[in-house]
Order: C-alpha cells, then structure tokens, then sequence
C-alpha cells in the first residue's frame, strides 16, 4: 500500500528532520511555536490587507472611470437630440414660409384679382380685357 502524498508542511518538516518527531523533542516551546505560528498568520494578514485594499482601489477607479463615461455620453445623447430638434424647428420654418407666401397669394388671388377680373369681364367685351395673372413670388 502506497503512503499518501505529503504536504508542503509534512515535507519541509522532512526536510528539517523534524517529521514523525513531537516538537518538544526538538526544542520547540508551545511559546516558541505560537509565537513562529502567529508572525506567520500577521504576514499572511498583510498580505491579505494589501491585497484587499488594492482591489478595493482597483474597484473605485474602475466606477468613477465609468461614471464619467456615463455622464460624457448623457451629455452627447441630449447634445444630438438639441441638434436634431433645431434642425427640425429650422425646416419647419422654412416650410411655413414658403406655404405661408403660396397661401397669402391665393387668398390674394381669390378675395381680389379675380372678382376684379370678373368685373371687369362683365363690363367690357372679353377680347378687350387682359387676362394674364401675374404669377405667384
């Protein structure tokens, strides 16, 4: 029957000739061994702080990089719908001008130049009166 492997204590205490050994034989105080377990324990402590800190710095660059990014891109998201609502507003007027002038000129030609044609129709002989409309502007 094979020997379970050995772990990275069990082997360096191989190593050290201290394996299968009270530690007592060896000169090691309950003191000693505490004080040894413990240095250990507060290096692993601040290994562990360090590390835990940096992540937490990593975390909080990481969340004011994105919240700037989501403001930048709430700026460009109401810069373009400005952009668009003027572009709409500026199109649109010139669209009401142009019906505004087509709508000003029929109503010329309806309340005016045409009663006045036909009046004129009515008077006169036809071949005589001139019935060229000037065109609209």
């Amino acid at each position: 029957m094979t020997a379970p492997p050995l772990t990275p204590t069990e082997e360096k205490l191989e190593a050290l000739g201290l394996a299968n050994k009270p530690l007592s034989d060896s000169g090691v105080t309950t003191d000693a061994w505490y004080s040894a377990a413990t240095d250990v324990f507060q290096q692993e402590r601040t290994v562990e702080s360090s590390i835990t800190d940096q992540i937490v710095q990593d975390a909080k660059s990481a969340k004011h990089s994105a919240d700037q990014q989501a403001l930048i891109l709430a700026i460009e998201a109401v810069a373009a719908v400005l952009a668009s609502a003027l572009l709409t507003v500026a199109m649109a007027r010139s669209m009401v001008r142009g019906m505004r002038t087509l709508r000003d000129s029929a109503q010329d030609i309806a309340s005016e130049r045409l009663p006045d044609l036909v009046r004129r129709l009515s008077k006169t002989d036809p071949e005589r009166v001139d019935t060229s409309v000037a065109p609209i502007p």
